[in-house]
């Protein structure tokens, strides 16, 4: 699989480690990415492994663990204020 390097699909798609990306106004690029996918088939199990790893940050689990860690940050934050 490859991916465009257009809105937010970088944050997600790592270019070379889970998959190719490519600019989205190339198609050569968009061609050079297929090719290389297509003259490596052997490198489809690491990219597989790494975007499935990687996901594990994107799962509600993890948004939530995110979410809370920024919460706790924030009353600190709160907290050190209103004791100076």
């Amino acid at each position: 699989m490859v991916a465009a390097r257009a809105a937010g699909v970088p944050d997600i798609a790592r270019d070379g480690r889970d998959r190719p990306l490519f600019d989205p106004a190339d198609p050569e690029a968009l061609t050079r990415a297929v090719a290389c996918i297509a003259a490596s088939p052997s490198m489809l199990p690491a990219m597989r492994w790494a975007a499935r790893a990687h996901a594990g940050a994107w799962s509600w689990d993890g948004a939530v663990d995110e979410l809370r860690s920024c919460y706790l940050d924030a009353m600190s934050t709160a907290r050190e204020k209103q004791a100076a």
